[in-house]
């Protein structure tokens, strides 16, 4: 079964967070267009599946408490987004280990996910923000 979705849903999530977090506490507009390029609407006024898929990620995100924003701009933007203290405390906490245990020699797990996202896989960057999603959801909003 092909799950290139979820690899894109993993990416699209660890973009935003990170995003977010490089501006905290500042809110920010988040564009789709900037995470899966930008493009026109169809015939019909709808936009591809995969740009569908990349804004209901950031809807999500919403959803399960990790952001908070004000609005959307239709299915192109959320508005004056930021991280919750949850989010927000995990990024700035000690990055994960890496697979023989080892701590990696980043200081920040925000460290760790950018780099993720810059220079390595797609299996690292799916990895890094299964753990950390898991690791949210596990957690309290206080």
């Amino acid at each position: 079964m092909d799950e290139l979705h979820i690899e894109d849903f993993y990416r699209d999530c660890a973009i935003v967070l990170l995003r977010l977090y490089r501006s905290f506490p500042r809110k920010v507009s988040v564009y789709v267009g900037d995470l899966c390029g930008y493009e026109e609407t169809d015939e019909i006024g709808l936009y591809s599946d995969r740009f569908q898929s990349c804004f209901a990620a950031i809807v999500w995100l919403t959803e399960e408490g990790y952001i908070r924003h004000a609005g959307s701009i239709g299915q192109e933007a959320i508005e004056l987004a930021t991280l919750t203290h949850t989010s927000f405390t995990h990024l700035c906490g000690k990055p994960y280990a890496n697979e023989s245990g080892d701590f990696p020699r980043f200081a920040t797990l925000a460290a760790q996910l950018h780099e993720a996202i810059t220079k390595g896989t797609s299996n690292e960057v799916n990895q890094l923000a299964q753990r950390l999603l898991s690791n949210l959801a596990s957690s309290t909003e206080i």
